[in-house]
């Protein structure tokens, strides 16, 4: 499975190579196939890019959430009366 940096580079060339083929194209239907290869490239990039940041975010999150638990559970053994 690739990481989604790649899906998005990937995404992001596809709606680039839409958008500069836009130029060379003649007729209704190639506009309409080109105007879906761009929206669906599009919400390709906008997913990866939003999924990496969640990836970031929660990889920072869950390393926060690991050493509060660990501080909480510590302080409880060592401040609890015998």
């Amino acid at each position: 499975m690739f990481s989604f940096p790649y899906y998005h580079q990937a995404a992001l060339v596809l709606c680039s190579l839409s958008v500069f083929s836009l130029a060379a194209t003649e007729g209704p239907s190639s506009y309409r196939f080109l105007a879906w290869l761009y929206g669906i490239s599009y919400g390709g990039y906008v997913y990866a890019l939003k999924m990496f940041i969640y990836e970031k975010v929660l990889t920072l999150s869950c390393r926060q959430a690991y050493y509060t638990s660990l501080y909480t559970e510590l302080s409880f053994f060592f401040g609890r009366k015998r």
